[in-house]
């Protein structure tokens, strides 16, 4: 994961991405792009309610809310906008 800036939330155990945030997942050929993103480490979960990218292989999803295994291997999108096929050189 990378993002712009990161806090960790004590009393919640919780770290927070924020900014330009970035998660790969190069096993199944994933990437997440959003603007703030919620890691919970005991619960191994990544969640955001803000709006979302997500590219997966040649197909880029686009929505608002995501709820993932921490690992981004399993993920689903809360309210879909949008779906289409990459161009040859597109990506995010």
């Amino acid at each position: 994961m990378i993002a712009d800036r990161g806090y960790f939330i004590k009393d919640k155990n919780l770290y927070r991405g924020e900014g330009n945030v970035r998660i790969e997942n190069l096993v199944k050929d994933q990437k997440l792009q959003t603007e703030e993103i919620f890691w919970d480490q005991p619960g191994k979960k990544i969640y955001t309610e803000k709006f979302v990218t997500i590219q997966e292989k040649q197909t880029l999803f686009n929505g608002t809310g995501m709820e993932a295994d921490d690992s981004f291997s399993n993920y689903s999108l809360k309210e879909v906008r949008d779906s289409r096929t990459l161009l040859p050189g597109e990506g995010i």
